[in-house]
């Protein structure tokens, strides 16, 4: 299903993916990968997500109130699938944008459309493929060259009621650098849900970029992440990856 204001070669990327993840078997638990870990447990229950639940702008009562003394930003997915996205003005005014990532694919689709899905998309597996056609919740980050954002930017990803789709974008300039903290969870009183999370990094020249991923879902929680970087001449990237709940946990990076 195409949302009227989503550009066509994300809905093609979309289409592509969910025929792919039709196509692709479950991974064969004979190989390392999942041979303590039975595929079965990620798998969502139908297609019933719909692509990048688009959020208003960030309501006027939020600015100044969400973002955290400490932080030069602050995204939140909410269990309804909506996101809000603070940024610093100082950071906004140098040119930063941090937005959800439905938006992002309409005003600023000459950065999303040459980077979404460019390292994990519907070729790269079962579990990326179905994320790339339903991803429901997103946030997308841009740094633009020489920009170093010193403290570091937060990111509290909900699940919702069912299938959890989150889909995480950053792009870099030359020599910029941030810090990203990621962090997945459930709000007390809400359902647990499968959560399957995509992080897609594309660092330029000579940046540097820090990500810690925190998964603390409840004990009936099932985690499923993949993340890749492309680092372009003597860019740097640092990856920290911490479990502290959930039933069962799978993160491939690289």
């Amino acid at each position: 299903k195409k949302d009227k204001s989503e550009p066509v070669w994300s809905y093609n990327l979309r289409k592509n993916s969910w025929r792919e993840y039709a196509e692709t078997p479950l991974p064969d638990r004979v190989k390392h990968l999942w041979k303590y870990t039975d595929p079965d447990n990620f798998l969502i229950e139908s297609k019933t997500a719909e692509s990048g639940h688009s959020s208003e702008e960030t309501p006027a009562s939020y600015e100044g109130t969400m973002l955290k003394e400490g932080y030069a930003g602050f995204g939140y997915n909410k269990p309804d699938f909506s996101t809000i996205a603070l940024l610093n003005p100082s950071m906004i005014e140098a040119g930063v944008i941090f937005v959800d990532l439905a938006t992002a694919l309409t005003k600023y689709a000459d950065l999303t459309g040459n980077h979404l899905g460019h390292l994990i998309n519907g070729k790269f597996g079962k579990f990326e493929a179905v994320n790339t056609a339903l991803w429901n919740t997103g946030i997308f980050l841009y740094i633009p060259d020489d920009i170093v954002i010193d403290e570091p930017i937060l990111f509290n990803r909900m699940t919702g009621d069912g299938d959890t789709l989150h889909r995480l974008l950053v792009i870099t300039g030359r020599n910029a650098g941030a810090t990203i903290i990621d962090e997945y969870a459930a709000g007390e009183g809400e359902p647990s849900s499968r959560v399957n999370s995509v992080v897609e990094i594309f660092a330029g020249d000579a940046s540097v970029i820090h990500y810690a991923g925190l998964q603390r879902l409840p004990e009936d929680g099932n985690f499923y992440l993949t993340q890749r970087a492309r680092l372009e001449r003597e860019a740097k990237y640092y990856a920290t990856f911490g479990g502290l709940g959930g039933k069962i946990s799978k993160i491939n990076t690289g």
